[in-house]
């Protein structure tokens, strides 16, 4: 059986490389654009042109320009995400502390939080929770105002290890007569990479956890080295 090749018209089968096809949008899009402006500038003012076929003229136009415009957003879109994974390329090796309620447990490091209190607290209870909401860690906290620091080894209320993860830091502040205060939530730690969202906003991995950008509250990084 013979297979025969045949070249599009305008062209031979083995002719360079295809044209990019937003050269030819945009061609077609100024051709067109050109070709309305000439129609309505030399039309007969006593038979100006049918509104139908205008009408029709103006869809074609605009789909032609929506085409192009969407093309062009796309790229900008593009570029606009590489500039913020370049712009956040900065915080990586950088100790930052960020407004989250969770920490990351490996199996060996420490966990890390802090938590600030605007007033002196009655009570404060600390609790950890995995990811089915069980309290797997509880305990009391300092109860003076400003900041407290709260390190946790992985182990659970039987002394045993638990499994590689992130758990939720509750804390639950009372001051007097049992009126609920409101303990601000923090964990500090190094920035090992970042990434875009879905919903374009920009991640920092601070050990491995991912916490919004606009969540860091502090940044600072080692002195070089002499």
């Amino acid at each position: 059986m013979q297979i025969e090749a045949t070249a599009p018209a305008g062209g031979s089968a083995g002719s360079g490389t295809a044209r990019d096809p937003r050269i030819s949008l945009a061609e077609n899009f100024d051709g067109f654009l050109k070709l309305l402006t000439t129609q309505l500038t030399n039309q007969d003012p006593l038979e100006p042109l049918d509104a139908n076929v205008f009408i029709a003229q103006l869809v074609q136009f605009t789909g032609v320009e929506h085409i192009k415009t969407n093309g062009m957003l796309e790229e900008l879109l593009a570029l606009t995400r590489i500039d913020q994974l370049a712009r956040g390329a900065d915080f990586i090796g950088a100790s930052v502390t960020a407004d989250a309620g969770a920490v990351r447990v490996g199996s060996t490091a420490t966990a890390a939080a802090s938590y600030r209190l605007a007033e002196p607290a009655a009570s404060v209870d600390l609790k950890l929770r995995n990811e089915a909401g069980a309290v797997i860690r509880q305990g009391a906290g300092g109860t003076s105002a400003g900041t407290h620091s709260v390190s946790w080894n992985g182990l659970d209320t039987r002394g045993q290890r638990v499994s590689d993860g992130l758990y939720r830091v509750e804390i639950e502040a009372f001051g007097g007569v049992g009126r609920p205060l409101v303990a601000e939530t923090t964990i500090t730690g190094t920035v090992d990479a970042v990434e875009l969202a879905g919903d374009g906003r920009m991640k920092l991995s601070i050990d491995g956890m991912l916490v919004p950008s606009d969540a860091v509250t502090a940044l600072s990084r080692p002195p070089p080295a002499a």
